[in-house]
Order: C-alpha cells, then structure tokens, then sequence
C-alpha cells in the first residue's frame, strides 16, 4: 500500500487491481425433476455459477458459464479442495456427497467443491447435434468394422464442426486448469487442495505447472503419465485395459447364475468379445436381446471392481444391478461403453 502512494504521488502509471471474480451462490435444485439438486439441497450444499473467459488471451472477451457446487466443511476448517471425477468431460458437482462420506473426519476439514468442467453438465454446453452416444470406439476385427467405425467418427467430427466449431479450440485441459484457478481466486483462498480420479490427475499435474505455489494438498489417485497423454494414449493402456477385462471375465462367470455369459472365464470373454465385436465397435446396443440388460449392470459393476476404481456405485464382490445416479441400464440408442463409463 505504502509503495502504490509514493508511485501516485510521483505521478508514475499504477496498475489497476485485479477484480476478483464473483460466484452467483444459489440454490442447487432447479427444478422438481432435478434430482441431483435436490439431493446438494438436502445434503446443506449452496451451488453457484461463475463466469470465465471463453478465451484466456482475451480475458475481456466473451465469456460462458461454470457451475460448481460447495459442501461447506464440518470440521476445524484446512480450506477449499476441488474435486475432479476424470474422463475428460466427466461432471463434478455433485462429486462433494460422495466423497464427503468417503474421506471421512478428513473430509469434514475441507469446503469439498464440485465442479462441472467448462462444457460439461450445468456449465455452458456445447452441442455438437450427435444421433448417438460419442464415446471412443474400437476399430473392430476386420477391415469392414474399422472402415465403419472411421465414417463414425468422421460424422462427429463434422458433426462438431458444424454445430460447435467456435468454441472446440477453447476445450481442452490447459484452459480447464485456468477454470480452476478463476474459482479459487473466487473463493477467496491463497491455495486450494485438489483431489483427481483417472484424467483428473492429468489436469492435476497441468494446474500444479501452469500455477506453482497455489495448492495445498493434492491427491492424484490413479495417476496417468503425462508425458505420452495425447491421442495415442490409448494404445499404452490396452495390455492394462485387457488384463481388467480377463479379470471381470472371472467374475462375471461366478456370477452365471445372474448374468448368463458362461460359467468358465473363457466362454464369457469369447461371448463378450464376439457380441461387441460383431456391431463394428459402436457399442452394444439395448433391446438386441433379452439379457442386454443384464450384460451392462453386469459389465458395469465388473469394470469397477476389476479395474481398482471406487466410485462410489458398486462395491468388490457385490452383485445384482449397478446403482448409479447417471443410469443404470443401457437406454435406447445409446452404446454400452457409454452407459458402462457412467456407472
């Protein structure tokens, strides 16, 4: 204070403040058929809506909408920790109910924050018009499957940059680790603590860099590399991804009796491999059988528990169907790894 005087009184340019970005706090159900707002409201939860930068080199330009949720702590209070579900594109807010109990007396310490990264859920959406779940998709076993899946992914990208292509060059990890930097400046805290599941610890690792010295605790569970993280980063993780599978395998087959897919390991893995791999790698879809049904609570409560994964939705050895808040069933039109990713 005493050195922005003497530079006035000498008549010298000061710069001007740096405003502090302001949270809209409200409440978090917005409507009857809000579910999860009325379950933040129940909980003592305030939600809010802060406005960023669509583009951070025009920081005075247009702006969207992120939407974040606050489970005040409990507890002697440590500070603000955000909380990141992974994905990418996964949503946030209602992250605190879940967690909150998980973390137990540790968790009462902290304001859990939840947040919908930029284009996500509550925050400002982008549609890119798609008929169909947009998840990745397998290239399949033969020329006829890869050629199929590639005009897939050809149309979402047309799709998107038809419909959406103003704001794609803005989605991307840097800018949501920026996002994150604008809300604990809007919360007021010096640091913050972030807790990131699978790709959140990728955008983890990018906040710590481009913001050193602004958290306090940070915890990435299930850490990925993120010198190879880019487009090619699935080809590293197929041995580790098949290796879940032959373990869910082993399980669904104790589980015959519920699931019908075979009771030895081998017959299960080559009826799931032949029934997805016989629709060109869009995805299983509902309705082509009786026990599709079945087959996703079953695959989404094995993926979970072989991969290591708590969310929170089914625990080890449990079984009968997924419950999850997103959905529990593969509806109509939408790919089983879409449905499966949710649970």
């Amino acid at each position: 204070m005493k050195l922005l005087v003497v530079l006035t009184l000498l008549g010298m340019p000061v710069a001007a403040p740096v405003e502090r970005p302001q949270i809209e706090w409200h409440q978090c159900r917005l409507d009857a058929a809000d579910e999860e707002g009325a379950a933040l409201d129940r909980a003592g939860a305030e939600c809010g809506d802060l406005k960023v930068p669509l583009d951070y080199a025009r920081p005075d330009g247009p702006k969207i909408t992120l939407a974040l949720s606050r489970l005040r702590a409990t507890g002697e209070r440590i500070g603000a920790m955000v909380l990141n579900d992974g994905g990418p594109g996964g949503p946030g807010l209602s992250m605190p109910l879940r967690l909150r109990p998980e973390m137990k007396a540790a968790g009462t310490r902290y304001d859990l924050i939840g947040l919908d990264p930029r284009f996500v859920g509550r925050s400002t959406p982008i549609d890119c018009k798609l008929p169909y779940a947009a998840w990745p998709w397998a290239g399949g076993a033969d020329r006829a499957s890869f050629d199929r899946v590639s005009a897939q992914v050809a149309d979402v990208a047309r799709r998107c940059g038809a419909n959406a292509g103003q704001y794609l060059q803005y989605v991307n990890t840097r800018n949501t680790a920026r996002d994150i930097d604008q809300v604990r400046a809007a919360l007021g805290e010096r640091k913050i603590s972030y807790l990131g599941y699978s790709y959140g610890t990728y955008l983890g690792s990018v906040y710590l860099q481009l913001f050193p010295g602004r958290t306090d605790r940070v915890l990435l569970d299930g850490p990925i590399d993120p010198v190879p993280y880019g487009p090619r980063l699935l080809r590293t993780i197929g041995p580790a991804n098949e290796s879940a599978l032959r373990s869910w395998a082993t399980w669904a087959a104790a589980r015959n009796s519920t699931y019908h897919l075979g009771r030895r390991r081998r017959r299960c893995w080559r009826r799931w491999i032949g029934y997805c791999g016989s629709r060109g790698g869009a995805g299983c879809r509902s309705g082509s059988t009786g026990s599709t049904t079945e087959w996703c609570r079953c695959c989404c409560s094995g993926r979970w528990r072989t991969t290591g994964m708590r969310r929170g939705r089914r625990t080890p050895g449990s079984s009968g169907r997924c419950s999850t808040r997103r959905t529990d069933r593969c509806s109509p039109g939408r790919s089983w790894a879409g449905s499966w990713t949710r649970c």
